[in-house]
């Protein structure tokens, strides 16, 4: 029923999120306090972390995310984790009502129909809004729905079967070039960037060739073990950095030490 099912959704997500932030917010929220003179913004951020909502206290003080105010905030990143969050308050209503949830025969169908109309209308607001709010655009929830929803309507299209006899064979790789290639467009293109690469990346995902080598490379364990522990490395990587910043500075001398506590900070927060 319902109730078990939403119970069993939040369960599983509370228990892969918020042990580790908890560990992290602590952890960075005693360090920032030590090296920041003026730390208040910085431990609020953190604590409203915690609750889903440093996204909404970010974008409240209009923080400019690529400004130095958020290269010395060691929990600017988790604006991207309360969207997360705040998307999976409204997911699971849409998958259970839809039918979907319940295995009805009319459930994928209302459940596309309803995740691609919310879809749309959120990437509208995200274009609406870059230019005139761009803080909007980059830290709310509405204008960020279209990015994660595409994850949940993909699913659906391998199945297809008209979509399924036009694999791209040796054109996935170029794909994969070209979706890198736009992550070094400069930060005006952004709303063209983001919007190709949303989709570009979706596309790679319904038709990359599951006998090319492209797929066995990105399926070898060595990169699947980055995408397990890639929750972590998201955590840590930015405290790190950002104390680094607050201390002995990042130069070309120190980037390997700053690599190796990455990685470790994130190994250990992923076993324990």
């Amino acid at each position: 029923n319902f109730s078990n099912f939403l119970i069993s959704f939040y369960e599983r997500r509370i228990r892969r999120l918020l042990p580790a932030l908890f560990t992290f917010v602590f952890i960075f929220s005693i360090l920032i306090l030590l090296f920041n003179p003026a730390p208040i913004i910085s431990v609020r951020t953190g604590i409203s972390s915690l609750f889903g909502l440093s996204n909404l206290y970010l974008f409240k003080h209009a923080t400019d995310y690529f400004g130095q105010e958020s290269a010395l905030n060691p929990f600017t990143h988790t604006w991207s984790l309360g969207v997360e969050e705040q998307f999976y308050f409204l997911f699971p209503f849409i998958f259970w009502f839809s039918g979907l949830g319940e295995k009805k025969y009319f459930g994928k169908k209302i459940f596309i129909y309803v995740m691609l109309t919310l879809c749309i209308a959120s990437f509208f607001v995200f274009v609406y809004f870059y230019k005139s709010l761009n803080h909007f655009s980059y830290f709310l929830m509405p204008a960020r729905f279209w990015e994660i929803a595409l994850g949940s309507l993909i699913i659906f299209f391998p199945n297809s079967r008209n979509l399924r006899n036009y694999q791209f064979k040796n054109y996935d790789s170029l794909f994969l070039i070209v979706i890198i290639g736009i992550l070094s467009l400069p930060e005006n293109y952004g709303i063209y960037s983001t919007t190709a690469f949303a989709i570009l990346t979706s596309f790679l995902i319904i038709k990359i060739d599951e006998k090319g080598k492209l797929f066995e490379i990105l399926s070898s364990k060595y990169l699947v073990f980055i995408g397990k522990i890639s929750y972590s490395l998201y955590l840590w990587h930015w405290g790190i950095l950002t104390i680094s910043l607050w201390t002995i500075g990042i130069f070309w001398w120190t980037v390997p030490f700053q690599l190796i506590l990455i990685i470790l900070f994130s190994l250990i927060s992923y076993f324990l």
